[in-house]
């Protein structure tokens, strides 16, 4: 058990080091909290209580100030989409598994520590760019909020726990799939669409859609004002259901291939 999660422990800190790396740490903890606080700064201007009514720019309401920031959050669901996919396809491309096998001879404890590291590594960085892309948006509404941007709101905390978990999710299955395939272009081609709204279209279209990955998962860390056509629970299961699927599926594959074929 000791030497599993020694295992675990490197890969956690190989996470893509290098210019990956810092493009990704970049898009979460500079890129993504900034447009937060314009965004903010522009709510301030205007007023949290502004209406479509009232400006005409506005699509919607503003909502509740509590929960101001969240929506920003799809540029980091993308961004972790893409790393986790791009770190699968890497470990064919630079030959590090078969390097790591030859170290270490157990397959599942080499592709189960990869799993547990990246999880790990995913879910810290996501509540930590979570808080600050939400704590950004309360900064720049605080004189009209009332939030502290340091403490914010016990739900709040919760809904960014519950993110966090929604990308580490969404995080695996971009990795697993780009174990199936040798490419991180097939993860980015499934997922990154119902990122970035497409799900959310299709739900109008066809009920069932609102169990695809990242639509489950967007309504599994919703905030209030948020219209969601399944549970809370039902999201926990269904985004369950397609981690294991896809988890399952690159673990069969990688343990009966060639690693070090083309």
């Amino acid at each position: 058990m000791s030497a599993f999660f020694r295992s675990v422990w490197l890969e956690f800190r190989k996470m893509g080091a290098g210019r990956g790396l810092v493009v990704f740490l970049s898009l979460l903890f500079l890129v993504q909290p900034l447009l937060s606080y314009i965004e903010g700064r522009q709510l301030l201007a205007i007023g949290l209580d502004a209406t479509p009514q009232t400006h005409l720019q506005l699509a919607e309401p503003v909502g509740d100030p509590r929960y101001l920031g969240f929506d920003v959050l799809s540029v980091g669901e993308l961004a972790v989409l893409i790393y986790a996919a791009v770190l699968g396809a890497a470990d064919y491309r630079t030959r590090e598994v078969r390097t790591t096998l030859l170290a270490v001879n157990r397959r599942s404890r080499v592709l189960g520590a990869k799993f547990l590291g990246l999880g790990s590594f995913l879910f810290l960085v996501g509540f930590a760019s979570a808080y600050l892309t939400v704590a950004a948006q309360q900064l720049a509404v605080h004189s009209q909020s009332g939030v502290d941007p340091a403490t914010l709101t016990s739900d709040v905390w919760r809904l960014i726990a519950w993110n966090a978990v929604h990308w580490t999710a969404l995080g695996l299955m971009s990795y697993a799939i780009s174990l199936l395939c040798r490419n991180w272009l097939p993860a980015a081609a499934v997922l990154a669409p119902l990122t970035i709204g497409i799900g959310n279209a299709l739900v109008s279209r066809w009920s069932g859609s609102a169990y695809l990955p990242s639509v489950a998962g967007s309504c599994l860390s919703a905030i209030p004002d948020k219209s969601c056509h399944v549970s809370q629970n039902a999201s926990f299961a269904a985004l369950v259901a397609w981690l294991a699927l896809f988890v399952a599926a690159g673990w069969a594959v990688f343990l009966r291939r060639d690693v070090g074929a083309r």
